[in-house]
């Protein structure tokens, strides 16, 4: 799943997949896969997933658990 450039979801998310943020996202995250928060993305938001990678330039606020529970 992709939040593109210049799109803006306030909510959950969730799914089995990777998830990768190049937009706006507010609320939480719940991926079965890995969550990666390109350089032009703003995330405000509670991730839970395997694997978090935050790319240098990112915004991200919120917490990340990534102990699979």
């Amino acid at each position: 799943m992709v939040v593109g450039p210049g799109t803006s979801i306030e909510g959950e998310v969730r799914g089995p997949g990777d998830l990768v943020v190049r937009g706006s996202l507010r609320g939480r995250v719940a991926m079965g896969g890995t969550v990666r928060l390109e350089a032009d993305s703003d995330v405000r938001a509670d991730i839970r997933a395997p694997r978090v990678v935050i790319v240098d330039g990112a915004v991200f606020q919120g917490d990340v658990d990534t102990s699979g529970n």
